[in-house]
């Protein structure tokens, strides 16, 4: 009989903030790897420890122990001390796929820098695994994969092959259902008991082990090492003849796992499974205001950052890379699933603020510097009062035409009645004054100091048609005295609007009917607020066994029209739920006392958007409870279709039976910026730029249920952390009811066919990413009136970055094919260019990797379904580059109005 081969694997489980703040348990963290290097200096018997997959926990060790790096860096290369390949280890839903591979390649690249990377997909602890996942390890030459959660399915096996849409494939392990990461934590000295402990664990894995290569997890939360394993180990080997049992590492376990495996089974996409395992499906909503930040930081850094500083780069400007950078470890620094999750105490969410704003500080100065680098800033002491010029940049890769709102400063003498705004060929273009107002500005004169200027400013919103992708449009306002606008297609009422695409009319109760001018579809009593009792914590949803819900307002709202022009027309819906004060203390009913919840939502209708858009503000003065909007689709769908990192998902909407599963099936999933249903009638899309949960109500009519906020105050209710009464929980979490003020956006987008024929995702990502126009210096033929910098079609393929390469020596292009069918990509540059290659996410080259250039400009290639290809493109000497500006009036805040 073939010995079971049993892989003691060392290892702590470092969640860097949680039930404790970051300083207090680096405390810890550097009392844990002092000890492990003095035991691991002293006992070579004790072999190896891994330092859970992240390196970010060496960044904070090396802040308080510089001294001791050049002991570490002997471990790791000795492959003792094992690191990487992360930076965190981040929630897979709550980020971008961007930020995924951010996070692989700061990790690698500090590993590597110490020594030695850990090639393992070590996802351990992730609330669930997104179906791209696959494809990303193996573009880190990573081929296996460590989980604990997600993984479903009556008689599932601890081995099996993991494969993303595209193919790609690992080799992954399921550790043990009970304990986790931590089933071989402290294991017991004592012989007796040691025996019984591993007879336990042979048990569990002989119903799923398909091999004889068992991974027992020596550790678990903050577990520091166990200094008499290598004696525990003797005397396992001693009790247990039929079993080989050593100090492991999971590089070496995977590597006889793979020559192990024979006929493991196959499973395809994103592992969201909470039938074995709690997934803690609640964090999705906690905390939203989390949610929202990342997201909006992800939007600056991926789509505005780093494309406006590859491209001032390539033109002859500076590459401020340190800069970007530190705003992604910033960033990173907030995706751990403790962190972006929600489920940590106040502490750790409050420090995290700091961090978002740290890296929205140095992406929005970031933003400034590469925009005048290409355009020139305005010099405030030299303002025109005749016009000034307004360049309008779009990221994404195809053309757009949306309203865009934006400021001019005039001198502060100018008298501005009115403004009128021109296109290149003199074209007047519609616009509406939002205000005028004079402002006084402190600039920052690098040659003498700051200086605080006066000027009359005016924002306004104009229809800018045509941006090119991945490119600009340049347009000229004018003070005038004349109001007449162009006409558009815009038709206002006093309770509805209408443009070319869409008719909206609002009703008396707040909700409105949307009706799709090209469907002919009607869409009724859209957007009803739906307020319910949460009994549950930050990892988990749970409404009260004698739940009230409440719908909408308490007294009819009241409606009017805020902004009315010829480019926009904006609703006003002013009113106050009425919502219980909290749970009663036995957190089983609502409490009969309400608080008034004052609540302005803005329906928006642009000219010829085919979107309608809300924002939402709400003064939450409830507890205990979660609120979200509904919108009944009237869509006969079996399911939903949904955002993803790299992928959009299709989920059932009904909920397989509870027989069997550790805990309800959850009906609320995840989604990046759209959900959509579609059946043969109709279709419709909600987007949203930061929203992060959704479900389709298992109804008639198929509601689709956004939520806006889900409050709880305590960070966990099962019993590890006890419960006496409401204010017996340990770890109370007052700033997870989310009291005050909270502004949400989300739009609806009405079409024929599904999801890919409509191309919602076009309407998503230009409802997240919205163009950018900034005042510039007037042109004088610096540049074409508009120009593509990059055009990449057809519209299947996503362009995701674009920055300088690791190495400093070429442009990074990274594309993905959101459709399952092979498409040819053609790919435009702009500047000539003079080699190009496919590389992997590491930017490292692929075989065969080298790809032609037709005509110095353009490149076509092969994208097969669902594949994400990263592209590196060395730029040809160009004659005439813009020089590097520094602003001379750089304007870093406005003083007074």
């Amino acid at each position: 009989m073939t010995k079971k081969q049993v892989h003691v694997i060392s290892h702590t489980h470092w969640d860097r903030e949680w039930y404790m703040t970051f300083q207090q348990s680096r405390l810890k963290l550097v009392a844990l790897i002092d000890d492990l290097l003095d035991l691991m200096e002293g006992n070579p018997d004790y072999r190896h420890f891994h330092l859970d997959g992240q390196t970010v926990v060496l960044d904070d060790y090396f802040e308080l122990r510089p001294e001791n790096k050049p002991r570490l860096e002997e471990l790791i290369r000795a492959g003792r001390i094992l690191i990487g390949p992360w930076y965190v280890l981040c929630d897979e839903f709550l980020v971008s796929g961007e930020s995924v591979i951010r996070n692989l390649l700061l990790g690698q690249a500090m590993a590597a820098a110490l020594g030695n990377v850990m090639k393992v997909g070590y996802v351990i602890d992730a609330f669930g695994h997104i179906s791209q996942m696959p494809q990303i390890f193996a573009n880190f030459e990573i081929d296996n994969a460590i989980m604990w959660r997600g993984v479903g399915g009556p008689d599932f096996k601890s081995e099996f092959h993991w494969r993303a849409p595209d193919g790609s494939t690992v080799l992954a392990y399921k550790v043990q259902d009970a304990g986790g990461y931590g089933y071989g934590m402290l294991l017991p000295s004592a012989p007796a008991e040691l025996q019984a402990r591993l007879a336990g664990i042979f048990q569990e894995r002989r119903h799923h082990a398909t091999t004889e290569h068992i991974a027992v997890m020596n550790g678990a939360d903050h577990i520091v090492p166990q200094p008499d394993l290598p004696d525990i180990i003797r005397t396992a080997n001693a009790l247990e003849p039929d079993a080989h049992v050593f100090h492991g590492t999971l590089p070496r376990f995977f590597e006889r796992l793979k020559a192990a495996v024979r006929d493991i089974p196959v499973r395809t996409g994103e592992l969201r499974s909470n039938q074995h395992v709690n997934l803690l499906a609640g964090t999705i909503s906690t905390r939203m205001d989390l949610k929202q930040a990342n997201n909006h930081t992800q939007t600056l850094l991926e789509r505005f950052v780093e494309p406006l500083c590859a491209l001032a780069w390539a033109l002859g400007g500076r590459y401020p890379g340190a800069e970007i950078r530190q705003a992604w470890k910033y960033l990173l620094q907030n995706q751990p699933h403790d962190d972006i999750c929600g489920c940590s105490v106040d502490a750790v969410h409050e420090q995290m603020h700091t961090r978002f704003q740290w890296s929205q500080e140095i992406a929005r100065a970031l933003i400034d510097r590469a925009f005048y680098t290409l355009f020139g800033p305005p010099d405030l002491k030299q303002l025109n009062p005749e016009q000034a010029t307004v360049a309008v940049f779009n990221p994404l890769n195809w053309r757009r035409s949306e309203a865009v709102t934006g400021r001019v400063d005039f001198p502060a003498e100018t008298d501005i009645f009115s403004i009128a705004v021109f296109d290149a060929d003199a074209a007047r273009v519609p616009s509406q004054v939002e205000c005028i107002r004079t402002v006084e500005k402190l600039q920052v004169d690098p040659r003498s100091g700051p200086r605080a200027v006066r000027v009359k400013q005016v924002r306004f919103t104009f229809l800018a048609e045509e941006i090119p992708s991945c490119g600009y449009k340049l347009f000229t306002v004018r003070p005038v005295r004349d109001m007449a606008e162009p006409e558009t297609d815009l038709r206002v009422g006093p309770y509805s609007a209408e443009n070319q695409h869409l008719k909206v009319h609002l009703h008396a109760d707040g909700t409105f009917d949307l009706f799709c001018k090209r469907t002919g579809q009607m869409y009724l009593n859209c957007h009803l607020f739906e307020d319910g009792g949460d009994s549950g914590d930050e990892y988990t949803y749970s409404f009260p066994l004698q739940d009230r819900l409440i719908y909408g307002y308490a007294n009819a709202p009241r409606i009017s029209i805020e902004q009315q022009g010829p480019v926009s027309v904006v609703f006003r819906i002013e009113g106050e739920l009425e919502l219980p004060e909290s749970l009663r203390d036995d957190f089983q009913s609502r409490s009969d006392r309400n608080v008034s919840c004052p609540v302005v939502s803005r329906v928006i209708l642009n000219s010829k958007s085919p979107l309608v858009q809300i924002t939402t503000e709400i003064d939450n003065r409830a507890r205990d409870h979660r609120l979200r909007v509904l919108f009944p689709s009237q869509i006969q769908a079996e399911a939903s279709c949904a955002g993803g990192s790299f992928d959009v998902i299709r989920r059932g909407i009904a909920l397989p039976s509870r027989e069997g599963w550790m805990e309800d099936p959850s009906p609320t999933h995840p989604f990046q910026h759209f959900v959509s249903l579609h059946d043969a009638q109709r279709g419709l899309t909600i987007v949203s730029p930061d929203l992060t949960e959704f479900e389709v109500q298992r109804r008639q009519d198929h509601p689709v249920a956004l939520t806006l906020l889900r409050c709880v105050g305590a960070l966990a209710r099962f019993a590890l952390l006890t419960r006496k009464g409401r204010d017996g929980y340990r770890f109370q979490t007052p700033g997870a009811q989310c009291l005050g003020r909270h502004t949400f956006s989300y739009a609806l987008f009405p079409h024929a066919g599904d999801w890919l024929a409509a191309e919602s995702h076009v309407a998503a990502l230009n409802n997240a990413t919205p163009l950018l126009g900034k005042q510039i210096q007037d042109q004088a033929d610096r540049w074409p009136a508009a120009d593509a910098f990059l055009t990449v079609q057809p519209a299947e393929l996503v362009l995701t970055c674009l920055k300088r390469s690791e190495n400093q020596t070429a442009l990074i292009v990274r594309i993905f094919n959101i459709s399952a069918r092979a498409v040819t990509g053609r790919i435009h540059f702009l500047q000539r260019i003079s080699a190009a290659r496919i590389v992997t996410m590491a930017e490292a080259p692929t075989p065969d990797g080298e790809l032609d250039i037709e005509g110095e400009h353009t490149l076509s290639v092969p994208f097969p379904g669902h594949k994400i290809l990263t592209l590196e493109i060395v730029m040809a000497a160009t004659e005439a580059r813009p020089e590097e500006f520094v602003p001379p009036a750089h304007v870093i805040m406005e003083m007074e109005g």
